[in-house]
């Protein structure tokens, strides 16, 4: 990537050069913050979820839903098959594939294959969408992310005093576990 342009009236350039390495994925990738959700002053809160098959051969994968608050012992599922190089987006997985509203985990399970997952979760706006777009997360960061969002959300829920919070940058999947 280059790029050139004015700072401050000042002419600048530079240049940056990424590598993306494709790992195998973990068996068990999860997504922390999926939603088909109303939210306060008229957002509208999807979740999307894409899954490559990077590699040459078949794979498949099981998405299961893992509804907030709960243990989730025996979650309800939905299986796809990917063919060689082949993607797929899953817009609004929650309702589109799960028929639920609400807030859930996603928890994507590599059954045979190579994949990678990404997942976005959104305002949708009559004139467009903004949101945030990451990777799905292997279980130890995602049982520490859990970890820590409810000990800040059972602190925020015990304070005696009403509370303001200015957020700087994205942050999209706290504000909806506060929300």
């Amino acid at each position: 990537v280059i790029g050139s342009g004015s700072l401050g009236g000042v002419d600048v350039s530079g240049s940056l050069t990424m590598t993306i390495v494709v790992q195998q994925s973990s068996v068990d990738l999860y997504v922390p913050t999926g939603a088909h959700v109303d939210g306060l002053g008229g957002t509208v809160w999807r979740t999307d979820l894409e899954v490559h098959n990077f590699g040459d051969t078949r794979a498949s994968y099981t998405v299961a839903m893992l509804l907030r608050g709960g243990a989730n012992p025996n979650p309800v599922t939905e299986s796809f098959t990917l063919l060689g190089g082949q993607s797929r987006q899953h817009p609004d997985m929650v309702w589109q594939v799960f028929g639920r509203t609400g807030g859930a985990a996603l928890r994507v399970r590599r059954d045979s294959g190579s994949i990678m997952v990404t997942s976005r979760t959104y305002n949708q706006t009559p004139t467009g969408t903004y949101g945030q777009q990451g990777p799905a997360i292997p279980a130890a960061q995602a049982i520490a992310y859990g970890r820590v969002m409810h000990a800040t959300a059972r602190s925020l829920a015990a304070c005696r005093h009403p509370l303001v919070a200015q957020i700087h940058g994205i942050c999209v999947g706290g504000g909806l576990e506060i929300a």
